[in-house]
């Protein structure tokens, strides 16, 4: 009989983890809707009750820089000083309702705000020439992010984790910013689902 029991719990886990990635609920999901790897939604919100959303410094205190005598070195730091400007651009075309705002170090924010903050979790710069020579994912890229959107007053609304990489020949710099473009989506993508 606790067999019995056991195999429905699981079976109504399963299906209850199945159906409930593709609609919005509170809670913990992962392939959130097919494009987002890890998603916890705290509080469900209407974004159109808030006018601006505030883009916070980014967190960069986990990346793990090349020495300064690689190449490399130059041209992440180069990648780095742009990318907030990146997502801000794509979250100005792909969010409509509110005001985008780089936020400073002691920026006051406006009530009925929503406040972005992204932690590079990971970002491994990979190998350019074993991408243009080798292939197949060899010398790829990798950056994972964590995305934590609130309210004015530091109320979480949810947190997300997503990687990507990259496998493409470009310049190390050029890489990096190609990949903020598709993060700037993705964060436009979750804000969008709290549209209604």
């Amino acid at each position: 009989m606790k067999k019995l029991f056991s195999i429905v719990a699981i079976l109504l886990a399963c299906v209850f983890t199945t159906s409930s990635k593709d609609k919005l609920a509170v809670g913990v999901f992962e392939d959130w809707f097919d494009e987002i790897d890890s998603v916890a939604v705290k509080e469900i919100f209407k974004l159109a009750d808030y006018n601006t959303i505030y883009l916070l410094p980014f967190d960069e205190s986990k990346i793990e820089w090349p020495d300064k005598s690689d190449n490399r070195y130059d041209e992440l730091k180069s990648a780095l000083q742009e990318i907030r400007y990146i997502v801000k651009e794509k979250l100005e075309r792909k969010v409509k309702t509110a005001n985008v705002i780089i936020a400073s170090e002691d920026q006051k924010f406006e009530a009925n705000s929503l406040k972005i903050k992204i932690c590079i979790d990971e970002l491994n710069m990979g190998s350019r020439a074993l991408r243009a020579w080798v292939g197949f994912g060899a010398g790829g890229q990798r950056i994972k992010i964590t995305c934590t959107i609130s309210d004015n007053n530091d109320k979480q609304f949810v947190i997300f984790t997503h990687k990507r990489a990259s496998t493409n020949s470009r310049s190390y710099e050029d890489c990096v910013k190609g990949e903020f473009e598709y993060f700037g989506e993705d964060v436009a993508f979750v804000l969008n689902k709290f549209k209604k």
